[in-house]
């Protein structure tokens, strides 16, 4: 069961931030035109390859990360459309300045980051963890 859905906000992305991307648009890629959707899509609605793509992108990173981690809570190896542990792995892949001025939230992505490593017998490692996270 996903605990983690009852957390999620039935507003778009668009709504929280009140900032609407402009709908005159050609995108340049199938993933520019994916990440403008999920924009005007309900939190509530989102996959975990819904979080994994914005959030590897570093899109609306002080809405999302937040999310991201209570699933992770729930279960570290979370897996979008790649592989088990692909949302963690996206997490702990955002730049350092968000983690700079979201001390709460980097504890608690090394927290979970940590709870994973130690469990280590899971077969799905986190590869290539920034030495500045650590």
């Amino acid at each position: 069961m996903e605990l983690w859905r009852v957390y999620l906000p039935k507003k778009t992305l668009e709504q929280i931030e009140q900032k609407i991307w402009d709908e005159e648009i050609t995108f340049p890629s199938s993933l520019v035109a994916k990440c403008y959707r999920l924009r005007k899509k309900p939190i509530n609605l989102f996959s975990i390859e819904d979080f994994r793509l914005l959030i590897s992108q570093e899109i609306s990173l002080s809405i999302l990360i937040p999310f991201a981690l209570k699933i992770l809570e729930e279960d570290s190896l979370a897996e979008g459309d790649l592989y088990p542990g692909d949302l963690l792995h996206a997490v702990i892949k955002v730049g350092p300045s968000f983690w700079e001025i979201n001390d709460v939230q980097y504890k608690a992505t090394k927290e979970i980051l940590n709870t994973h490593l130690e469990l280590g017998s899971t077969g799905y490692p986190i590869k290539h963890i920034p030495s500045w996270f650590l």
